[in-house]
């Protein structure tokens, strides 16, 4: 009769590879010597971070055997800004493996840097704070499918940036009184923007646009831009106006939420 136990260590490595929850990193090690030494590996598999000086030491103290690196990474630090030239040096460290990245930070050169760091497996990534617009995703993260932005109420020129053949699914949160951008989304969703430098036109499947904070004194503009990105809805399956709107608070709680149970 076959048993866990007798399963070759590659074998049941896969086994809990695939069994490995949030609470797995405290259970699935007890259950015998042999499981502990077999998920070793995977205790790096997601990391989360919400205070810079213990995340930069587990960030650097990371093996470096590939077996052992961090394939999801969730930074959160509104009051805890780390140097930059730190954050650059973490974030190159795990970037190799990376698959999912969520940051959530205040200050746009920290946003900003992201976009010039090689992520060769990315496949998703989330930005919530004042993020800035990047030309080179195309070159920097070739592998990524899902963006989600979220802090930037009228981000003008995001869709004429170079988001990269690749993307396929856009989320944006927190569009307020953005009349413009509305009718940059028109313009992209019917063709007639146009790219330069070599940028490519995205080929998204889904592009869903959330609303943020009313802004005093703006009802006009913010009227106008529902009114353009309905007719877009209508014109175009692939785009979708969430009903309703969040207040600032509840956005950023939402935006890293999500990102998080998408890869649980």
């Amino acid at each position: 009769m076959c048993t866990l136990s007798s399963l070759p260590s590659e074998l049941l490595y896969l086994i809990c590879e695939f069994a490995w929850t949030p609470d797995a990193p405290s259970s699935l090690p007890l259950v015998s010597l042999q499981f502990n030494a077999v998920t070793q590996p995977l205790r790096f598999r997601c990391v989360a971070i919400t205070k810079w000086a213990s995340g930069r030491r587990r960030l650097e103290s990371m093996p470096v055997a590939p077996i052992h690196r961090v394939r999801h990474l969730f930074v959160s630090l509104r009051s805890d800004t780390p140097p930059l030239a730190e954050w650059v040096s973490a974030l190159k460290n795990a970037a190799p493996s990376l698959q999912t990245l969520c940051v959530d930070i205040p200050t746009t050169a920290h946003l900003a840097c992201i976009y010039r760091i090689k992520f060769p497996v990315l496949e998703a990534l989330t930005l919530n704070g004042f993020y800035s617009y990047s030309t080179t995703l195309h070159d920097t993260m070739p592998s990524l499918r899902t963006l989600h932005l979220a802090g930037h109420r009228n981000p003008v020129g995001l869709l004429e940036a170079g988001l990269g053949p690749q993307l396929e699914v856009l989320r944006l949160s927190g569009i307020s009184a953005a009349r413009t951008f509305a009718q940059e989304v028109g313009a992209f969703m019917d063709g007639e923007l146009e790219w330069d430098d070599g940028n490519e036109r995205p080929n998204l499947r889904k592009l869903v646009i959330e609303l943020g904070p009313e802004i005093p004194g703006r009802k006009v503009d913010e009227q106008r831009m529902q009114d353009v990105l309905r007719k877009v809805e209508a014109r175009h399956p692939q785009v979708t106006l969430l009903p309703g709107r969040m207040d600032a608070a509840s956005m950023d709680v939402k935006t890293i939420t999500d990102a998080w149970n998408n890869v649980l």
